[in-house]
This record gives C-alpha cells, structure tokens and sequence, in this order.
C-alpha cells in the first residue's frame, strides 16, 4: 500500500491535494488508506502539512479550484442564455431554459452549500438535493426583493442570481481555501 501511495505521490509531481491522492485509490477502504498514510509520515517518508500561508489569488489559480472555475463558467452560460440567445421557435427556447436553469434552480444553492460547510465533502445525490433545495428557497426571496425594486424581468432576475452565484461562489472558495489539506514526500 505503501509504495503505491508513493508512486502516485510522485507521479503529481512531488506533491498532491491530500483529498486528491486518497480520490485516486478508489476501492480502498479509508482506514487502511489512513494507517498507510500515517505509517509513511512516522517512518519520515511523506509530509502531511496544512497549506502554506498562500494568497487567495494563488488560491484561485492553482489546481485545488477547479470547482470554481466550473461553476463560474455555469453562471456564465445562464448570461448567455438570458441576454444573448435570441427569442425565437420552441427549439430555440428550449436551448434557453435548458442552459439557463442551472444559473437559477441549481447554482445559488451550490455556492451557499459550499460557503456555510467549507470542510465538509459531501456525496453527489445530497449535494445536489441540498443545492436545489437551497435554491429554491433563495429564488423566492430575490424575486420579491426585485419586484419591490427594479422590477420582476427575465434579464434583472437572471443578472441577480448569477451576481449571487459569483459572490457565494467566491465566499465559498475563501472558506474553503484553508482545508485543503497537502502531502508530499521527504526529500532524502
């Protein structure tokens, strides 16, 4: 278990996302991962450590937040659909609500999962009922603040959940910039 561990440590290039490296030995029961881990750190051939002290700019442009990224390039394609898709046949419409739902339904709940539990990893089936169930409870709200204010449109509801979207999304990475958790091997 060991040497595979190490192998993988080495093939990152010297260092790896702890979460990264026990992602990629799938099958392979946690605690036997964890004892192996902690086997390799007592014999002093790995380093488990914290991340060093590091921006949040070069947080946002490292690995660790691909996340991110897609879920700002997700916001992105909600703009697309409510102010640069033409009105047009159902086909057409269709397009629209299909790459714009997610901006609305999915995505603002996702960022707010994400910013109220940093550490926590959830399974794919509660976070995503977890995320539609938190954005449905957003969308009501910022559709009343709309109405009392600007006005309840298409193109002022879209432009203010995908806001949303990008404030939460970037909260979340703050808070989840400290837990991201590095292994690397000792040099000998």
């Amino acid at each position: 278990m060991s040497e595979e561990l190490l192998r993988r440590l080495r093939s990152t290039g010297g260092e790896a996302e702890l979460w990264e490296l026990l992602e990629s030995m799938k099958g392979v029961k946690a605690e036997v991962l964890g004892r192996a881990l902690w086997d390799m750190r007592t014999r002093g051939i790995i380093d488990i450590h914290a991340p060093s002290r590091r921006s949040f700019a070069a947080y946002l442009s490292g690995p660790v937040s691909w996340w991110l990224w897609l879920y700002i390039a997700g916001a992105a394609l909600g703009l697309v659909a409510a102010f640069l898709m033409p009105k047009g046949p159902p086909e057409v419409e269709f397009v629209r609500v299909i790459m714009g739902a997610p901006s609305l339904f999915y995505l603002p709940g996702y960022g707010l999962l994400k910013a109220l539990y940093p550490e926590r990893r959830w399974g794919s089936p509660e976070e995503a009922a977890i995320s539609i169930s938190l954005s449905l409870a957003i969308l009501p709200l910022v559709g009343l603040a709309l109405v009392y204010t600007v006005g309840l449109t298409l193109y002022a509801l879209e432009a203010v959940m995908v806001s949303l979207c990008l404030a939460l999304g970037l909260v979340a990475a703050y808070r989840r910039m400290p837990y991201e958790v590095g292994v690397k091997p000792v040099k000998s």
